[in-house]
């Protein structure tokens, strides 16, 4: 997974970077110690091309086998794209194909 990050430096200028999940953390250390120097405005995801995921349905939604990840239908649940959704149910970025056969989705845009 991968995130837009949004920094406005103290000079005024404004850095749109894109951190890795398993960096994140470790780029907020480096805004946090830069004290004053440096302010985080924003985080987005992006959806990741090529990801994929094992999933289940669940009613008129799929699971991911480990539980933390939802998708539901976008149109037609045949043919129709699938969106992850957040725990809040809110949107998250990338298009989504639902693989029956193989019991797996995996994103095609994002």
């Amino acid at each position: 997974m991968k995130w837009n990050v949004s920094v406005l430096r103290r000079s005024g200028e404004c850095e749109r970077t894109e951190v890795a999940d398993f960096e994140l953390s470790e780029f907020f250390n480096r805004i946090a110690s830069a004290e004053g120097k440096a302010w985080v405005l924003s985080v987005e995801r992006v959806g990741d091309v090529g990801d994929s995921a094992l999933v289940e349905p669940d009613g008129d939604e799929l699971v991911s086998q480990l539980g933390k990840r939802r998708w539901r239908v976008m149109g037609d649940p045949e043919d129709g794209w699938w969106v992850e959704v957040d725990s809040d149910g809110s949107e998250l970025p990338g298009d989504w194909e639902y693989d029956r056969k193989g019991g797996y989705v995996y994103c095609s845009f994002s």
